[in-house]
């Protein structure tokens, strides 16, 4: 039986907003995009600045003053939002992880270009929730709200993040080890999912075979981890391993147990940030109680995986394109096939899911180098291959 399944979302937006003297283009427009400036926030702003009730704002920071008076309004407005649906919010939440919705400014953000509006970068975090229906509709109807009631955009920059967690706890070892396995073979399908501008990829990792190697020597949940955090050598930077790592290392400090799914790109729509969720508890759930046979028999589909996808070499790409065909994330073994295998057939999670094709530019691969007698060194392509043997 799947252990509970506990996560948390993290949804990066930008919202819209207009200073007191400016007008809306739009005579029509009732969404928020001028929250009052309450005394809450001018005082708060005040004490920030080490000013006095009714001192003058000098005029060197009078346009910082006033962009931050109007940016913690905003804010404010939002946290008031949440609070009227019965769910507990507050601003940058000194707790961590958050027990309430947290919400908060993200520098890392870009704004549009080009619109009649201001905007913020803005980061909302939901507590830690149970993996339950409830859990999912509470998800969509803060999505619902902050969509109508407010002037929002999810440009590029901008992405959904899915901790995933057991509980208080990560996942367990065997469990933590076969989803990085399962990640490092099956990248090209996980990352059809995706848009190409959030299938971008660093680092020179090893090949096919050497990452499952790597993974099955490892002993215990910390080396698994901190493998997989491995920036130079990730294929799967998406799947961030470094805070469960954190709280291995340091259990009795404030770190989230969890594993951070970031490569869904940005959205407000709620419906398709809790299938994302569902896809991913499901995967989750489903290696946990697979069998070892029936896992190695999924990874033995490895071996079709005859070349692969690099923006290194263009001639090479068609030459392998002509020559085996199309990869099999494309062709024979795609995502649908791969959920239908686990037993992942939730008409609602497939009718739900884009697939998009595996983007070459963004794409790097390593050649595969010998493992263990079964290659050549720099020989190319994937041959055939025992996975039992990364096992013992």
């Amino acid at each position: 039986m799947a252990s509970s399944i506990t996560f948390g979302v993290e949804t990066e937006f930008n919202l819209a907003f207009l200073y007191d003297d400016e007008f809306v283009a739009d005579q029509a427009e009732t969404r928020v995009i001028d929250a009052s400036l309450a005394e809450e926030v001018i005082r708060h702003k005040r004490s920030f600045y080490g000013f006095i009730p009714n001192e003058p704002i000098p005029e060197n920071i009078r346009e910082e003053f006033r962009f931050n008076v109007k940016k913690r309004s905003m804010l404010y407005n939002i946290r008031d939002k949440l609070r009227s649906i019965g769910s507990p919010a507050e601003i940058h939440s000194a707790v961590d992880p958050p027990s309430v919705w947290e919400i908060c400014y993200d520098e890392s953000l870009e704004a549009p270009e080009e619109t009649p509006y201001c905007w913020l970068p803005m980061e909302i975090k939901s507590p830690a929730l149970p993996f339950t229906p409830a859990s999912l509709e509470l998800v969509k109807e803060v999505c619902a709200l902050i969509d109508s009631t407010y002037i929002t955009n999810t440009n590029r920059p901008t992405g959904v993040h899915v901790h995933i967690s057991a509980g208080k706890t990560p996942l367990d070892f065997h469990t933590m080890q076969k989803l990085y396995v399962f990640l490092w073979v099956f990248e090209p399908q996980m990352s059809t999912l995706h848009p190409t501008h959030r299938q971008k990829k660093w680092g020179d990792p090893p090949s096919i075979l050497q990452g499952i190697a790597e993974f099955y020597k490892c002993q215990n949940l910390e080396s698994l981890l901190n493998k997989a955090m491995c920036c130079a050598r990730s294929k799967f930077t998406a799947f961030n391993s470094r805070i469960a790592l954190c709280w291995v290392k340091e259990p009795h400090c404030s770190h989230k147990p969890t594993v951070e799914c970031r490569q869904h790109e940005g959205t407000l729509d709620g419906e398709r940030i809790i299938q994302w969720i569902k896809f991913l508890a499901g995967l989750v759930q489903s290696l946990e109680t697979i069998s070892s046979e029936s896992f190695t028999e999924l990874l033995e589909h490895a071996q079709n995986e005859k070349w692969e996808k690099t923006d290194k070499d263009k001639a090479a790409h068609d030459e392998n394109q002509a020559e085996f065909g199309p990869i099999p994330a494309e062709s024979t073994l795609t995502i649908i096939d791969i959920l239908e295998y686990l037993g992942l057939k939730s008409r609602e999670i497939l009718e739900n899911l884009n697939v998009f094709i595996w983007n070459t530019d963004a794409h790097v691969a390593a050649t595969p180098t010998k493992p263990a007698g079964n290659h050549e060194a720099g020989e190319q392509g994937t041959k055939e291959f025992d996975p039992l043997w990364y096992m013992i």
